[in-house]
């Protein structure tokens, strides 16, 4: 859809207005509102703009519009209207629009500012947004521009690559004219690449296209190129037959650029022919096309054109004063190419002049500036070059105050970005800490709650063991004293019933038997007192009173012991419950007992040791051993058996091993 389809209300009050202006007005803008207001001083432009246009989207269009028609006289103002016009479409949140508008900006700062960094950003913009809306020819003009800002910094491949987007999105919305431009595009970069063949190829197909198509834009240029294809391989005749049709239709187009590039071409052949009249008159056009309508390209191009004809004329003087003229220029609009073109120039001044050191330096900055053309990331204008060995060894002087420029303002982004990864980091940080530390708290009460829930069990467990053994040592003890003391005290009795119908000398061997009665009852009384639960073991613990307990049964049996009891200070430790001392005592005298009863045994060992959070007992005799599972079955295995479930009620394990003729081992495993 055209722009003026699209607005034909604004041009139907465009009349209305033209009407309320005047008849001249009228006349001047000739049914055209760029006429209109180019005819205009800016403030008449504004005025007109401020009564014709009501919306937003509108006022957006016309500034582009304002902006293409100043740019060329006034840049700067043009920059204005495309800034303007930028701002309003994104208030309006009108992408088309903003991406024009940016491609607009990117124009400028390209052209003629230079600003190759600032226009990349601007087109990169402008591709983004126009990209989202499809394809179109603003979008197709956006990438062609992207291949210029590269093709312009040397870097051709990525010229190419933009051109051939462009050329893709012309040939999509059938803008076949276009797309023939941009074909002619990608062949002059090959032409600058060398590769000439792809490059003629290029652009014989251009001219089918638009001979084909009937297409003006471009045309001229297409001859100029086609010239310098057969320039180069030294058809001079074939060369001046396409520069001049190509002047020619430049002339007929009123194309600046076109015209400025046919006389200088047309007069680069006529002194390749040796007409240097001819030649010399048609680069004092060039140069005064250039300069008057600034373009400083070929102003640049034309002052080297001049200063080659007057060298070949033996006009020294002048031809210094054109290259002197055009490196100035060069280096001031950074034209990399052109700097290289006239240090090459003074070179071959100097060498034609003798001054042969002179000679020597010019030309290792025309090397020094051809090799940063082809280096991507060698972008910084060289100070100078010092060599003396060798001319194909060459060093870059960079600016030292641009490099500590940069280094400067790298080193400050490094900081900014440690301090903003550092921060955020540290805070992270410091909450996990925290978190890790909370979490840690509630582990370690959790802990403590089941240490202390498992300490209760167990103090439990052994409060029940311990109530448990003392009424079985209570049975016990009844049986020994109604067992033991009951026939001593009877007997006692019998006697002292005895002693009064008796003889004085049968009372007095009464009384002696009684006393020998009464003495073995108080002994039995100490030994089942003793075996109930030993003095010692309260106070020497339960170390102490195993021992004096072997040595007991050592003296009456006649059997070994070999006891290793570590020294825990059982009994005056914090970590062992007294109960579990009666527990233990308890049982392994029960176990040395039944070996003095059963097994026939000629040796005992018991060991006892605290390992960490648990105690382990072994108890081993050689005596003729035991079925361990029928003991544990019958009747008369009560001690094994509630030796088992005392360890069982203690969470602790227990293991027997035991055969016939080959001893009984028990290892036992208590926790604290």
């Amino acid at each position: 859809m055209s722009r003026l389809h699209l607005y034909q209300p604004l041009y139907l009050r465009l009349m209305l207005l033209q009407v309320v202006l005047g008849w001249q007005l009228l006349l001047c803008a000739q049914d055209s509102l760029p006429g209109m207001l180019d005819s205009m001083e800016e403030d008449q432009q504004i005025a007109t703009l401020q009564q014709l246009v009501i919306s937003a989207p509108e006022k957006t269009f016309y500034y582009l519009e304002l902006s293409k028609l100043v740019r060329s006289r006034d840049p700067e103002l043009a920059f204005q209207y495309a800034s303007k016009a930028r701002d309003l479409a994104e208030q309006d949140q009108n992408p088309t629009y903003a991406g024009i508008a940016y491609s607009r900006l990117a124009n400028i700062y390209f052209t003629p500012r230079l600003k190759y960094d600032s226009a990349w950003w601007a087109i990169q913009k402008a591709i983004s947004l126009l990209t989202e809306q499809g394809e179109s020819e603003e979008l197709g003009r956006a990438f062609n521009l992207a291949g210029v800002i590269h093709a312009d910094q040397g870097d051709l491949e990525n010229g190419i690559l933009y051109f051939s987007k462009a050329e893709s999105v012309f040939q999509t919305i059938k803008d076949h004219c276009w797309a023939t431009t941009i074909h002619h595009n990608i062949g002059k970069l090959y032409k600058y690449s060398d590769q000439f063949d792809l490059a003629k190829k290029y652009f014989l197909e251009c001219l089918d296209s638009f001979r084909l198509h009937q297409c003006p834009e471009n045309y001229d240029y297409l001859f100029v190129n086609l010239g310098g294809m057969y320039e180069e391989q030294g058809d001079y005749d074939q060369a001046l037959k396409y520069f001049k049709e190509g002047l020619q239709i430049s002339r007929h187009l009123e194309h600046r650029e076109g015209i400025g590039a046919g006389l200088l071409m047309t007069g680069k052949i006529h002194r390749k022919l040796r007409d240097y009249d001819r030649a010399e008159s048609l680069f004092y056009e060039a140069l005064s096309t250039a300069e008057e309508y600034q373009i400083n390209k070929l102003k640049i191009a034309a002052s080297q054109e001049l200063a080659v004809l007057f060298m070949a004329t033996g006009n020294f003087p002048t031809a210094k004063v054109f290259i002197d003229s055009s490196l100035t220029l060069a280096i001031k609009f950074d034209k990399r190419n052109q700097i290289a073109t006239s240090y090459d120039l003074l070179h071959q001044y100097y060498l034609e002049t003798g001054d042969m050191k002179a000679a020597l330096d010019n030309y290792k900055y025309y090397v020094s500036v051809k090799d940063s053309m082809q280096s991507e990331k060698v972008q910084l204008r060289i100070a100078g070059l010092e060599t003396e060995k060798k001319e194909n060894q060459i060093e870059i002087l960079n600016r030292e105050n641009e490099i500590s420029l940069l280094k400067l303002n790298r080193s400050r982004l490094y900081t900014y970005l440690l301090l903003a990864i550092m921060v955020p980091g540290i805070l992270i940080f410091y909450l996990l800490f925290r978190n890790h530390l909370h979490r840690q708290r509630v582990k370690n009460m959790e802990y403590k709650r089941q240490s202390d829930r498992k300490i209760l069990d167990m103090e439990r467990r052994i409060l029940a063991t311990v109530i448990e053994t003392e009424n079985r040592e209570r049975k016990r003890f009844g049986i020994e004293l109604h067992d033991g003391m009951g026939p001593l005290l009877s007997s006692v009795k019998l006697y002292l019933g005895e002693i009064l119908d008796s003889q004085p000398k049968e009372q007095k061997e009464m009384v002696d038997q009684a006393r020998e009665i009464i003495d073995t009852a108080i002994k039995n009384t100490r030994e089942i007192a003793n075996n109930i639960i030993p003095s010692t073991l309260n106070e020497k613990g339960l170390r102490n009173s195993l021992a004096e307990f072997c040595r007991k049964i050592e003296r009456i049996s006649g059997l070994r012991f070999k006891c290793a009891i570590s020294d825990l200070k059982i009994g005056a430790s914090e970590n062992i419950n007294p109960g579990l001392e009666v527990v233990l005592f308890r049982m392994l005298t029960e176990l040395v007992n039944n070996t003095v009863r059963h097994a026939d045994a000629d040796c005992i060992e018991i060991s006892v040791h605290g390992n960490g959070d648990h105690i382990e007992i072994n108890y081993m005799d050689d005596g003729r051993g035991f079925a361990v599972d029928e003991a544990l079955k019958s009747e008369t295995g009560m001690g094994l058996k509630n030796i088992k479930e005392r360890i069982n009620s203690l969470h602790g394990e227990i293991k027997i091993i035991s055969e016939a003729n080959k001893g009984t081992s028990i290892h036992m495993k208590i926790p604290f």
